[in-house]
């Protein structure tokens, strides 16, 4: 039996790297390795839109998420997709209380910076959320990023982990 160097305060194996400078592998098990680069610039809102953003483009970005080992899991995807429904309803049955709201929506992108700093999701996923928020500016954009949206929820129900 091979004899041990066990370090005293967790009882696990002396890897010789001292606590702060051990490789991060995500915590329980989960290895959390950056996505491959993720390709937004297709992901345009406005008055000029892509004809293909809701099919072609949602299903790259879809499948790029998706294939990553440590895919964000539905559920997590589920809960940011809700909240955009919820603000593009709000929106869209009172446009004169965007501006007020504007800041909430936008607050969305702390909430997805605080899910990627607790491992919940993955750049990629932050990638594409950012690139979306930061592009709402009137009622129209919200209602082209939630369309957006619903249409990657459909791909990555695909591409997404099992």
């Amino acid at each position: 039996m091979p004899n041990y160097d066990y370090a005293s305060r967790n009882n696990r194996p002396n890897t010789g790297y001292s606590s702060n400078q051990r490789p991060n592998n995500g915590g329980y098990g989960r290895g959390q390795e950056e996505t491959p680069p993720l390709d937004v610039s297709k992901m345009v809102f406005g008055d000029k839109i892509d004809p293909n953003i809701y099919a072609d483009v949602a299903e790259s970005i879809a499948k790029a998420i998706g294939d990553h080992k440590n895919a964000v899991k539905a559920a997590q995807a589920r809960r940011f997709y809700d909240e955009v429904v919820m603000w593009e309803e709000k929106i869209r049955q009172n446009p004169a209380s965007f501006a007020e709201n504007l800041p909430l929506i936008k607050m969305m992108k702390a909430k997805v910076a605080y899910a990627k700093g607790r491992k919940h999701i993955d750049a990629g996923f932050e990638r594409m959320m950012n690139t979306g928020l930061n592009q709402v500016a009137c009622p129209k954009t919200l209602t082209q990023f939630k369309t957006f949206f619903e249409a990657f929820m459909g791909f990555y129900k695909v591409y997404g982990p099992k």
